[in-house]
Formats: structure tokens, sequence, C-alpha cells
């Protein structure tokens, strides 16, 4: 069995007494060396989760312990094994990169500051960069260097707060790209809230999809997936178009139906009970292919926070 690094029980939050809860009865266990994503829309309670954990906020009720410390009773200790990036970046714009990290290596009393400041930011890719004053740097040079800032103090938990909002593709996929590499040579246990979901599906190991300050799914992007049992259909009708069409108007267990062209997409409910049905109508005409898959984990999220699915 893998070991806990973080345990988050029957957690509560309100910002002021007798507010609506900002957080409800939260529960997560998440594992050492493991990439987590909190999904959730804008106000669903992300970035107040991420606070708690990263000891910014303590007047919660429930459990949290990191790596065998409580929140709460050992906030120094926790500290210690976290490195945290912020929404904003935290950066002095006037200074260079290398006098950015050297002030926070001072504040932490990091040894040998200079080897550990360039190890850092060669690790990160940032290391030719470091002379140069931050406000020549691009967004996603600027995030680099917040990343080389955090390993600075080695930890042993990253807490990112939508670490790539407002960067384009290009350093988004580089900053994703980081992640990947520094949770597999560096094991950090990585904690990464985003309203992404496909970020969140090609980066994390597992998902909690909160909202409205509840955890409405928890598991693997492939787990999620299957959670919803319904299946996105594709056929190519050829001539038996409009026949398969009339035909699945008349059944409850498909919805979203669209026919654009040769093609008809729609949405297959309970394909456990209902898949066998359908091919041994289909399997009637002479359709020209036949494709049936998991909805994305975009139909997923949109199904937990009231959105509509779509084809």
């Amino acid at each position: 069995m893998k070991e806990k690094m973080i345990e988050v029980k029957s957690l509560f939050f309100r910002y002021k007494e007798r507010e609506k809860l900002v957080l409800n009865n939260i529960n997560l266990s998440i594992e050492r060396g493991e990439i987590f994503g909190i999904l959730g829309t804008n106000g669903a309670g992300k970035t107040t989760l991420l606070s708690i954990l990263s000891t910014l906020q303590t007047s919660f009720s429930g459990a949290l312990v990191i790596s065998g410390f409580d929140v709460k009773k050992q906030p120094c200790q926790v500290r210690k094994l976290i490195g945290v990036l912020f929404q904003e970046p935290v950066l002095d714009e006037s200074l260079s990169g290398f006098q950015n990290l050297d002030f926070y290596a001072k504040i932490y009393n990091v040894s040998d500051r200079k080897k550990h400041i360039l190890k850092a930011a060669d690790f990160i890719g940032i290391k030719n960069h470091l002379n140069k004053k931050v406000k020549y740097y691009s967004g996603g040079m600027k995030r680099r260097l917040e990343f080389a800032r955090c390993f600075l103090l080695k930890p042993k938990v990253l807490i990112l707060d939508e670490p790539t909002l407002g960067l384009d593709p290009v350093a988004r996929r580089q900053i994703t790209n980081y992640l990947k590499r520094i949770n597999k040579d560096l094991k950090i246990t990585i904690i990464i809230s985003t309203h992404n979901p496909e970020e969140a599906d090609c980066l994390c190991h597992r998902i909690a999809i909160i909202n409205h300050g509840r955890i409405a799914l928890v598991g693997s992007p492939t787990a999620l997936k299957s959670k919803l049992h319904v299946n996105l259909v594709r056929i190519k009708a050829g001539l038996a178009l409009n026949t398969i069409v009339d035909w699945l108007k008349e059944k409850d267990w498909v919805r979203n139906l669209v026919s654009e062209g040769s093609e008809i997409k729609f949405i297959l409910f309970n394909p456990e009970r209902n898949m066998n049905s359908l091919l041994n109508f289909i399997s009637r005409h002479k359709v020209l292919s036949f494709g049936c898959s998991y909805l994305s984990l975009e139909d997923i999220f949109m199904n937990c926070v009231g959105g509509e699915i779509k084809c």
C-alpha cells in the first residue's frame, strides 16, 4: 500500500460565522508522489482549499495532516515541507531572476545560496536567463522562475493554484512537461488546481471535481470517464441515415441526437443495458462505420457542475 502524504477528513470552512459554507465536508487522501488535480469552476472553492493546505487559512473545522504533521497544530513543520505557487506571480520585476531567488534563499536561510540557485534554475531550464530583469521575462519564464524558487527548499509537496492561467498554449505545454519531470525525477507530490479538464486529464494521476464547495467525484481520469455510464456513439449511416435517425428518436436512452451529412452522433445512456438493442438494429442496415467511446473528462466535468454534455 502506498504511503499517504495528505489526509483531509470532514473539513468545513466558512469565512464568517453564519455565512454560507465555502468548503462542505471535504474528504481526500493523496498519496506520496502523486499528481493530484482539484478541478472546478471559478468560485467552486479550489483556491480556498489550497490556502488551507498551505497553512494560510487555519479557521477550519475537521482534520488535515500533511506528512504526519497536523496543519492546525504544527503549521511551522508543514511549511518546511511545502512549496506554493499562487495564481498571481510574487516576483519583484525590478530585480533580476537571480536576485529574486537570492532574496528568497536569504529569507529561508538556505546554505550555499548560489550553488542551490544555479542548480534549481538549471533543472527548470532558466539558468541562462538569471541575470535578466524579471520585467523582460515572458509569462512562461516568470512561472518557471517561481518553480525554481520553490525548489530551493526541496519541498516534499508542491501546491499550485492554476499555474498555467493566462499562459499561451506553448507556455502551458512547457509547464505541464516540467511538472511531469519534477514528479518523476524528484518524486514530489503535486496538488494542482485548475478549471481546465484537458490539462487535468493529461497531467494528473487522480482528480477531485469540486462543485459549490463539495467533492462531486474523485478518481483517475479513466475511472471518472467511465462513471457516468454513458457512451458517445458515432455512426456513418450512408443511405440508411433517415431510417436510423427515426428509430433513435423513439428511444429514451438516446440524448443529444445530431445528424450531420451522413454521420449520426448521440449520447447513449446505460450502454450495458441498451448497446445490444442498438447493435441488433444497425446490423440490419448497411452502415459505413460505427464507433463508440467514453465521454471526455470535460463532459464528465460539465455533468457534475450542471452544464450541458455536447456530442
